[in-house]
């Protein structure tokens, strides 16, 4: 902490001091949220995917939860699970945030709960679920994305369309 109580998210960095950088997800200000999430990601420790994922319902900033999933990238397949966990979660934006980040990380395992995804309630989840789909590849989520294409959001059916086109092109 600083001396004012504001972390120094530098020196907590460099030290890499993972509790610390973890106190700092909780800060006042949304700037020390991102860059403690950053430097998280950076570390790369998967004792910091839990404190993560619930910062992922950081409601004050979307530039918070996108240095979440930024972070949650970088730790990669330790996080898995508990990102699919995420796209149950009672909060769109965390839904969201996690089927960006299961796009990102690419684990053919998690086809089956994004293909699910492709049914949330809301539209920006399911937006995620298709292009995190493309990114994956996998054609066995063919046939759900070309239901997707039938969706009454637009955003939907163009990230439908764009994925289907990625799956046709990785197949080639």
């Amino acid at each position: 902490m600083g001396i004012f109580g504001e972390p120094n998210i530098e020196e907590l960095k460099a030290s890499k001091n993972v509790k610390g950088l973890i106190e700092a997800l909780n800060d006042k200000y949304g700037d020390f949220r991102l860059e403690a999430a950053r430097a998280l990601g950076k570390i790369g420790d998967s004792r910091t995917v839990e404190p993560l994922i619930d910062a992922l319902k950081d409601e004050d900033s979307y530039y918070v939860r996108r240095g979440v999933v930024e972070a949650l990238v970088k730790i990669g397949e330790p996080a898995v699970d508990l990102l699919t966990k995420a796209l149950k979660d009672e909060d769109w934006r965390v839904r969201s945030s996690a089927a960006n980040a299961l796009g990102n990380i690419r684990d053919a395992r998690v086809v089956g709960p994004l293909i699910e995804a492709l049914k949330d309630k809301n539209s920006y989840v399911r937006m995620r679920a298709a292009e995190a789909l493309g990114k994956i590849g996998d054609s066995r989520a063919v046939e759900t994305l070309i239901k997707a294409l039938k969706d009454k959001n637009s955003g939907v059916r163009k990230k439908a369309a764009e994925a289907l086109k990625k799956i046709k092109a990785k197949k080639s």
